[in-house]
């Protein structure tokens, strides 16, 4: 079991990782930018920071194409290390001059996120200091990072960025590259045009980086209610060159709460999480803060009058009724859940209706998911009201068992808002399918980088595309079949795999007949021998 002091010097190396990573790589973008800039005036950098008129200058033109500027010329990551290099407590000198040292746009992003990463720093390294050691190896480890390249092509930072926080010195929970992979081309097949996306459930943010990566998008949105993924969603876009002033990430629990400033979104992308609170819908979590609010009110009304609780009467219960109803409920949860769809409101997967009812009207939505979703019992009311009173589900895909890690295999679920029409395509690629190891592999790392190949991503991507029927692959299905196999969702029972030879039942009967006739010959045979031999049995 962990001692305090140990959980507070984890905490901390965590953030001194994230911030280096994020401060090695500002540091070098801006001190490439600068030194170009300079060379046009035919002076160095330094000279540049000594003069006011090329200082100016020179924070404007960062401001503007970066969004921060450093103040000082020894603030860049070599000069600091370079006069600090044998100092132990070379971490704490480092962000000393961090913190003060640094400007943003005024009311940018960036401001916010970079004081939130150095307030988390900070609240944790005064807790206790680090022994002697453990400084000598938070040095060697900023050494370590300051000797890499950001524009290294074979390994990218980012890379090295990703293999290291997705270790167990920094516990970031990473979304699988193998889901993102499909996830993101399947959703640019229907919407290549992304002005916002939106991931609930960020782990560290390579998802909604993928997707950046892939298309031109305007803002980035996310929720992670752990503090570790939340910050390191943050570092991973900003090292991927997304400017702050685009990234809209909150260290929020979205099962609580799954709306971003009533935004509508164009793409909602995400590997939803295997396990849930009960009653984690917003409709619950609003429903216990307006019971608070009752008694609340209720306490107030008996206190002010000095009366008794008894003699509350049913008036005032009606009035206060009346007040509480003034507060809003989600509109769509409680107006939209009625007679059989009443047991929704308690449905572990409400938040897919809720995320699907923040997509914009001609908005997509790609998830993984468990593929216990598609059969159990408990959720055939949630998946007729996807399918047969909504028309939301566009496409259900198996994933191989080998992909998974060694887990349960995941299946992903495609929804649209405006389809044209009334069919749900059923893939199976777990079976004819073949794997290559990821590019962004980082020698050193152990962990399985398997993807689909080119050919067997390509042919998923085809067949989605094309919306076909391929024997032993893909099925495009009514919506009345689905209804008449109860809102099963299975993807065996549309996808026929089976291998084997089939028979014909009416030969069967045939050889049955045949088989029966004989046997009735040899049984009559026989009884007649036993006759003519006297045998008593």
């Amino acid at each position: 079991m962990k001692t305090r002091r140990q959980i507070d010097e984890n905490v901390r190396i965590e953030s001194e990782i994230l911030l280096t990573f994020l401060y090695k790589y500002l540091s070098d973008n801006l001190k490439d930018y600068l030194t170009e800039l300079m060379k046009e005036k035919n002076i160095t950098l330094s000279e540049a920071y000594s003069n006011k008129e090329h200082y100016d200058y020179m924070e404007k033109k960062s401001l503007l194409k970066f969004g921060y500027f450093f103040t000082m010329p020894d603030m860049f990551m070599d000069y600091l290390i370079k006069n600090n290099y044998e100092s132990s407590y070379l971490d704490r000198i480092l962000f000393d001059i961090l913190k003060e040292g640094i400007k943003f746009n005024e009311g940018s992003n960036a401001n916010m996120y970079f004081d939130l990463l150095i307030r988390d720093y900070y609240r944790n390294v005064f807790n206790e200091p680090l022994h002697h050691e453990g400084n000598l190896i938070l040095r060697d480890f900023i050494l370590s990072i300051s000797k890499l390249d950001i524009h290294e092509e074979e390994f990218k930072y980012s890379q090295v960025f990703g293999a290291v926080v997705n270790t167990r010195i920094v516990g970031a929970r990473g979304t699988p590259e193998y889901i993102y992979d499909l996830l993101v081309p399947l959703i640019l097949i229907s919407k290549p045009d992304i002005s916002n996306a939106y991931n609930p459930f960020l782990d560290d943010g390579s998802s909604l980086v993928s997707l950046y990566n892939n298309c031109e998008i305007e803002n980035v949105y996310g929720k992670d209610k752990n503090r570790i993924n939340f910050l390191t969603s943050i570092v991973n876009m900003i090292i991927n060159g997304m400017n702050w002033d685009n990234i809209f990430f909150y260290n929020e629990n979205a099962l609580d709460d799954m709306e971003i400033d009533n935004i509508y979104f164009d793409a909602i992308i995400s590997k939803v999480p295997n396990r849930f609170r009960e009653r984690h819908s917003a409709y619950y979590r609003n429903r216990a803060v307006h019971s608070n609010e009752r008694e609340e009110m209720k306490n107030q009304m008996l206190s002010n009058i000095n009366m008794k609780s008894e003699d509350l009467s049913e008036k005032m219960e009606k009035h206060l009724n009346e007040f509480l109803l003034e507060v809003s409920y989600d509109d769509f949860e409680v107006s939209e859940f009625y007679g059989e769809y009443e047991s929704l409101k308690d449905n572990n997967y409400l938040f897919i209706i809720n995320m699907i009812n923040s997509l914009r009207n001609d908005g997509i939505m790609a998830i993984s998911i468990s593929q216990n979703f598609l059969f159990t019992n408990s959720q055939q009311i949630m998946r007729k009201f996807l399918t047969f009173e909504n028309n939301y589900l566009d496409a259900v895909i198996g994933l191989p068992e080998s992909l998974g890690r060694g887990t349960r295999p995941e299946v992903i679920l495609i929804f649209k808002k405006n389809k044209k029409d009334e069919n749900i395509l059923f893939i199976d690629s777990s079976r004819d399918y073949s794997t290559k190891m990821s590019d962004n592999r980082v020698p050193g790392t152990f962990r399985k980088f398997l993807l689909f190949d080119d050919e067997s991503k390509n042919r998923l991507l085809d067949c989605y595309f094309r919306r076909e029927t391929i024997d032993k692959y893909s099925n495009l299905v009514s919506i009345e079949e689905i209804h008449k196999n109860e809102f099963n969702l299975s993807i065996s029972r549309y996808v026929d795999t089976y291998e084997g030879e089939f028979i014909d039942l009416n030969d069967i009967r045939k050889d049955k007949r045949v088989i029966d006739k004989k046997m009735n010959s040899l049984n009559r045979q026989i009884s007649k021998l036993i006759d003519d031999l006297d045998i008593k049995l």
